[in-house]
């Protein structure tokens, strides 16, 4: 159990080291798009996330956090999504795709890590606690819209957060589960944002509108 943790913070710490050289290369394109403005934010986010979990962890009620947990989950992420559809004008299209984008990678590598640490959870036998799914998308979604959308940054990560306590406060994961996936998200976001495309799907507009093209790379 031991070695697979080990490999898993490995796993993690590559993550973090190939975002950040990633962000050093400036978008050719997509000036709209600076993974700098997330990097101080998100860091602020975790931080406030790791004291509120460990000193306030029953904040709210338990049916509080479950619709938080459950339906409020979808909302946020559905919203999170759907929203520059209506918001951001011609660039609407491409700012959907690139969250959506950040999200299937992001839920990708969490998948990965579940599998391999098979940590169990703190309520159940299931050995899939490590790390938090829902935190991890969460964390994600507000990372890229905070970057779209700066002024509203601090709901969006307000929002992320009660989903991370949530998590725990329902004891579906631990606190280590939580951080984790809010460094996971994070550092999905940032690493789409320093790219002129995207990880998977590559977006492009044309007279306004938006197509789709799935870029491979090995």
């Amino acid at each position: 159990m031991h070695k697979l943790k080990r490999i898993a913070v490995s796993v993690v710490l590559g993550l973090l080291v190939g975002s950040s050289l990633a962000a050093n290369a400036e978008p050719a394109h997509f000036s709209t798009l600076d993974s700098s403005k997330v990097t101080v934010p998100s860091i602020a986010a975790i931080g406030v996330t790791a004291i509120t979990l460990s000193a306030f962890p029953h904040l709210l009620t338990r049916a509080d956090y479950r619709n938080i947990s459950d339906v409020g989950t979808y909302s946020y992420l559905s919203i999170g999504v759907l929203d520059p559809l209506f918001l951001d004008g011609k660039s609407g299209g491409r700012h959907a795709l690139r969250i959506a984008d950040a999200l299937v990678v992001s839920g990708g590598i969490t998948e990965f890590l579940k599998l391999t640490v098979r940590e169990r959870r703190p309520a159940a036998t299931s050995t899939d606690s490590f790390p938090s799914g829902h935190t991890d998308a969460a964390f994600c979604v507000a990372a890229m819209q905070s970057a779209f959308h700066p002024r509203q940054a601090a709901w969006w990560y307000t929002g992320a957060t009660l989903i991370g306590a949530s998590r725990l406060s329902l004891r579906r994961h631990y606190v280590q589960d939580v951080l984790a996936g809010a460094v996971i998200g994070t550092l999905t976001a940032r690493w789409e944002l320093s790219r002129d495309r995207g990880l998977l799907i590559t977006p492009w507009l044309k007279r306004g509108s938006s197509g789709i093209g799935f870029a491979y790379r090995f």
